[in-house]
């Protein structure tokens, strides 16, 4: 998305923070959604473990997005003239 905003002329902050939102928001509401829809929803007679599918989504949503926030820190300064 950040890259297709840089190309259409958009604003890349704006951008980032709409990803950064929408991974906050993924990880959030990934699991009850799963539930409910594996649960209520379809009536599926298989239990899924609330904790095992909270895991895998904080394994793959949550660390890229803490890798990106300890990253950003050292780099900015590096990057920055000042």
């Amino acid at each position: 998305m950040i890259l297709m905003d840089g190309l259409t002329g958009g604003n890349n902050e704006y951008g980032a923070m709409l990803v950064a939102i929408n991974s906050m928001l993924e990880m959030d509401l990934s699991a009850p959604f799963a539930i409910l829809y594996l649960r209520v929803i379809s009536g599926a007679d298989k239990t899924v473990s609330y904790e095992l599918f909270s895991k895998s989504v904080v394994a793959f949503l949550g660390n890229p997005v803490a890798a990106a926030v300890i990253t950003q820190f050292p780099l900015h300064k590096l990057a920055s003239p000042s």
